[in-house]
């Protein structure tokens, strides 16, 4: 299981002992300025750093619930919420285009959403001969057969090398296209290698920056919470 699940599943058995690790959480200490405390930089974390983000949590609790005698860390975790929906520019927080982000969290992001949209998704897969790509969607279209779409999270690194990675990939009759995921600064830098290549493997790729894919997962989970609340499937 993800980080975000396990600590969840924690939170609601005691919210008096345990909070929840996400991408929410993580955003929201490193804006209240928490970010040397706790490691919000990091998508998965020890034990030993778990604790020091309850610590956290719990020394917020005694600021933003003064009068209350236990702790509620699900009633922090809504205050940190509260803080990443806010708009970030009230806050001071600069957008930048060179932001960090943990490439196994975006990696997971992709899974989840592929399969959220009916294909079948993974990560680190062989997709042809010298090319492994970090998530391959697929799908079977009757007349069509199989089509895919790859997708490869750019994090620093040598441009030249997930350039070439792609150019093999392209190599697979099923794929249909190439998507590099990064900040908006590695993205134009690929964006300005990629320029001077042939117009046909130019034409095949497609840029998403790293947010979108947050805000896109975040989304999909608002829409899969809508849709349960429905009760279109039965429980038995």
């Amino acid at each position: 299981m993800v980080p975000a699940g396990v600590t969840e599943i924690l939170a609601f058995v005691d919210p008096s002992q345990y909070g929840i690790w996400n991408d929410k959480s993580r955003k929201a200490l490193d804006i209240l300025g928490l970010g040397e405390m706790v490691p919000t930089k990091k998508y998965k974390i020890s034990g030993s750093e778990y604790e020091k983000f309850l610590e956290a949590l719990k020394y917020i609790s005694k600021i933003v619930e003064p009068n209350k005698t236990e702790t509620d860390l699900l009633y922090v975790h809504l205050f940190l919420y509260f803080i990443t929906t806010k708009n970030v520019g009230e806050y001071g927080v600069a957008t930048e285009e060179d932001y960090y982000f943990d490439h196994d969290e975006i990696v997971e992001k992709l899974v989840e959403l592929g399969s959220g949209l009916g294909f079948e998704a993974s990560s680190e897969v062989p997709i042809a001969r010298g090319a492994r790509v970090d998530v391959l969607w697929q799908a079977k279209i009757a007349n069509l057969g199989v089509v895919s779409y790859v997708f490869e999270v750019q994090r620093g690194g040598s441009i030249d090398s997930l350039i070439l990675n792609l150019q093999k990939a392209k190599n697979n009759p099923t794929v249909q296209k190439l998507i590099v995921v990064a900040n908006a600064k590695d993205l134009r830098k690929v964006r300005d290698e990629v320029e001077s290549l042939g117009e046909e493997f130019r034409k095949s790729i497609v840029y998403i920056e790293v947010k979108d894919v947050l805000r896109t997962s975040e989304l999909l989970g608002e829409l899969n919470m809508i849709i349960s609340k429905l009760e279109l499937v039965k429980s038995f």
